[in-house]
């Protein structure tokens, strides 16, 4: 049964802890960033196209695209992995949490 607190204690931090760092850069406006200099940058790939068109500029996509986020650099590859680390945690941590609820229920 101590075991038990111990684990649901482990569980209940990370949830917690999860939470928090969700809930601060929510509310640092990190997401409200990311995507005003996304808008921005389209913006102005919007603009070129269109001084490009004026100008009788030859018509590139390659040159407007901007291409979507990649985890091939370091740390967002870093990042993947601790996250997909952390998703399999947390699945065992809830069939374990599941299994020993089921047992105390049992008996």
């Amino acid at each position: 049964m101590k075991n038990f607190k111990g684990i649901l204690k482990f569980f209940f931090l990370i949830i917690l802890s999860t939470y928090t760092f969700v809930f601060f850069s929510v509310n640092a406006g990190y997401y409200e960033y990311k995507n005003y200099s996304h808008k921005r940058l389209t913006e102005m790939q919007i603009k070129q196209f269109e001084q490009d068109i004026k100008n009788n500029v030859e018509i590139d996509i390659n040159k407007y695209h901007i291409p979507d986020s990649n985890f091939n650099d370091g740390e967002k590859r870093i990042g993947l992995k601790i996250s997909e680390a952390g998703s399999k945690f947390f699945k065992k941590g809830l069939v374990t949490v599941f299994d020993l609820l089921s047992k105390l229920i049992d008996n």
